[in-house]
């Protein structure tokens, strides 16, 4: 069982899931080249593109999601100022190297000049940091875990609640197939590890390979190794499937025992072939807003509560403020 949350990050869990424990969390981080693959064809400068597309997203889709996660370059902070987001939960990401790869010696990179610190004085609820891993290069393997390590103990000292993504990628000698092969073994290797540490939600692959395995029943098994190898609770992320098939993965992942999902380009994606900006807006308001009240009702059926996979003291005893630290262990 995890460690018990403290006041700060009970507070914290509690306004990025809904009332019911379930995350349903709309993710909006995306930068670089896979923001060159959702839109190929912007002319000028896709910065300014990036922040007005996410700010459109934050304001047609808030009332539907339970909070939305966003990048510190082109987000997080102009959906504070312009409103956009409403008062729905707000995740922030710390990674610098993002979507498109390793760095050239495959370690994470945080942005630089961003903390956790500015996370929680800006106001998130949650930092989020994106993980490349493979067990067997152990190498990278070990300075990956430093440095969840190092991430999850700000997030502590902070009281800001922690959330990690490892995506998993070939060990040595391997390809892409290969990886895909192994999916359950090294989901759940990274599973087992990162939880090791002070992290409180893991964003999970899906622990296996839908396009060759069609059993239901298996696929519901290996999502429960997955639950099985965590140590906290877990949510499903899309990463880049189409909508209809990721919402058979949703429904496969909580019925093995995730807590919901933390989801960007399944749900939006195909939102910016609209060129005509009111058209967009439309299409926001009315399909993909219906697609997350979807997935929401997908969640809310069958997704394991957060509080039932970590450990909640909601007890206070007199003079508790007397010892709450100022900084965390």
């Amino acid at each position: 069982m995890h460690t018990k949350l403290s006041v700060g990050k009970l507070r914290g869990i509690e306004q990025v899931a809904d009332r019911q424990g379930v995350f349903r969390i709309c993710a909006l981080d995306h930068v670089g080249v896979v923001w060159h693959q959702i839109a190929p064809n912007i002319a000028g400068d896709i910065s300014a593109e990036q922040t007005a597309f996410k700010m459109e997203l934050c304001q047609m889709l808030a009332p539907h999601c339970g909070a939305v996660l966003l990048d510190p370059i082109y987000g997080a902070g102009h959906a504070i100022a312009s409103g956009a987001p409403g008062n729905i939960g707000l995740l922030v990401s710390v990674e610098a190297t993002g979507y498109q790869g390793l760095s050239a010696e495959g370690l994470t990179e945080l942005l630089p000049e961003w903390t956790v610190k500015k996370v929680k004085r800006m106001g998130a609820w949650a930092a989020k940091l994106l993980v490349f891993y493979c067990p067997e290069d152990e190498d990278l393997a070990r300075r990956q875990l430093r440095v969840v390590e190092q991430f999850s103990t700000e997030c502590m000292s902070h009281d800001l609640l922690c959330f990690v993504e490892p995506l998993t990628i070939p060990g040595p000698g391997e390809n892409r197939e290969d990886t895909n092969s192994r999916k359950l073994h090294l989901v759940c290797a990274a599973a087992r590890a990162m939880s090791a540490l002070a992290v409180d939600v893991l964003k999970a692959e899906f622990p296996g390979d839908p396009t060759v395995q069609k059993d239901r029943e298996c696929l519901i098994a290996q999502c429960r190794e997955l639950t099985q190898a965590s140590r906290v609770p877990w949510v499903r992320l899309s990463g880049g499937v189409l909508f209809e098939p990721f919402c058979e993965q949703l429904e496969l992942a909580c019925r093995g025992g995730a807590s919901g999902f933390l989801a960007g380009r399944a749900i939006w994606a195909d939102a910016f072939a609209v060129t005509d900006r009111q058209e967009r807006l439309r299409f926001l308001e009315t399909v993909v807003a219906s697609r997350l009240d979807r997935l929401a009702e997908i969640a809310r059926q069958h997704a394991t509560p957060w509080h039932e996979r970590m450990d909640v003291d909601r007890h206070i005893s007199p003079g508790w403020y007397r010892t709450y630290p100022e900084d965390g262990p």
